[in-house]
């Protein structure tokens, strides 16, 4: 606080202090007083922000990921350009017997399933390659141990697109889904579904650093 020199009539002065009346000072007397009506306010403004407010998370997944530069993709396009076909967005679905045994009718039977459920599923997948519909790939699609096998599934979405990532968590629910009480174990690999678990991995770590602010 600020003081003034005042005189008196002996001749003695002293220091007079004068009260400071910034705005800080102010607030931190009224937070003193009234620390749980502050409390209230950061609350307050905390449920108003989210409503009028897009959370982060949101304005994550709604963006595409590029893992590469466009500038590395420019060939790849290029190419589907000319021969009037669109960049494929693959998944791929491994089927593996649980007990390590070679695949039997049964597992071929589960694994028919498996392929005419992804085909029916029209809003998201383009086309299901698989050895049963066309038996020529069955030497490029069932392992050399005969334990394993796996189809090919092409999504619609783009790859990296919001949509290719609902898509592979819709893919996955319904294979695993599907699989479920049978002698097989489904797991998902390729394009999609590394862009998938991206996306995934950057809503969580967003609703992290949500939550992180809002402690602090």
């Amino acid at each position: 606080a600020k003081g003034r020199t005042v005189f008196t009539k002996s001749g003695t002065h002293r220091a007079e202090s004068k009260p400071s009346g910034d705005a800080f000072s102010a607030l931190g007397r009224f937070v003193v007083r009234a620390p749980w009506v502050m409390v209230g306010a950061w609350v307050a403004l905390l449920i108003v922000l989210s409503v009028f407010c897009t959370p982060l998370a949101k304005v994550v997944q709604s963006q595409q990921v590029q893992p590469l530069p466009p500038a590395a993709m420019a060939a790849t396009n290029q190419m589907a350009k000319e021969f009037g076909e669109s960049a494929q967005n693959i998944m791929v679905v491994v089927l593996t017997d649980k007990d390590k045994k070679d695949l039997g009718p049964a597992d071929e039977a589960t694994y028919r399933t498996v392929a005419a459920t992804l085909r029916g599923d029209t809003d998201q997948v383009a086309s299901v390659q698989d050895y049963l519909t066309t038996p020529p790939l069955r030497q490029l699609m069932v392992s050399k141990d005969n334990q394993a096998a796996y189809m090919a599934v092409i999504l619609k979405a783009p790859a990296g697109s919001p949509e290719s990532s609902a898509a592979y968590k819709q893919i996955t629910e319904t294979v695993k889904h599907t699989t479920e009480g049978t002698g097989l174990s489904a797991d998902v690999t390729g394009q999609a579904a590394m862009m998938g678990d991206l996306s995934n991995i950057g809503e969580h770590d967003m609703h992290m650093i949500e939550l992180a602010t809002m402690i602090l």
